[in-house]
């Protein structure tokens, strides 16, 4: 080994350094310690790059979800305020048109127009809409003491049971006696 390396080794022996072309003469055990701390330095940078990064991207998802969520509250006042009757299905119809939009931000106004348009039923005031689906279905019509107290025999039946074919035949019974 040379006579050098020897003094390098050595951990009394000072090790010499040049800086702005003077010398400093610094102990060799001191100059691993001070490279032990610019490595653990550097790890930490490259932790808190890392965790940087990995809250910018939480940031971003979080943004993302509130400005969604404050288009779905525009969505259902504007929709409240167009008189609608069923703000669930209107909801999901008026967001089926939002995502089909290809990256465009639509007027949310427009979207409840052309729902309106579209699909009549949905909103209250419209005389076009069309709701004979809705009517009772024919049947027999049981009217007086009779037909209440049956009904309430079926709906005990139905709430003991509570099998589908009983409570198919209590509401099947109660929507006769209303129409």
């Amino acid at each position: 080994m040379s006579q050098e390396q020897q003094q390098l080794n050595d951990s009394s022996t000072p090790a010499a350094a040049e800086t702005n072309g003077t010398e400093q003469v610094v102990p060799v055990s001191e100059a691993i310690r001070y490279r032990k701390r610019a490595q653990a330095s550097e790890q930490q940078v490259e932790q808190l790059t890392a965790q940087l990064q990995e809250l910018r991207r939480e940031h971003h998802q979080a943004s993302e979800q509130i400005n969604r969520m404050k288009q779905d509250a525009q969505l259902a006042e504007q929709l409240v305020r167009a008189g609608v009757k069923d703000l669930e299905a209107a909801t999901l119809l008026a967001q089926k048109r939002l995502k089909a939009a290809n990256g465009e931000t639509p007027d949310l106004r427009q979207v409840v127009e052309q729902l309106r348009t579209d699909r009549p039923y949905l909103f209250a005031g419209n005389e076009q809409a069309d709701w004979s689906w809705m009517t009772p279905t024919a049947g027999v019509r049981t009217t007086g003491q009779h037909g209440r107290q049956t009904l309430s025999k079926l709906a005990e039946r139905a709430r003991a049971s509570g099998q589908r074919q009983d409570m198919h035949e209590y509401l099947r019974l109660r929507r006769s006696l209303r129409g």
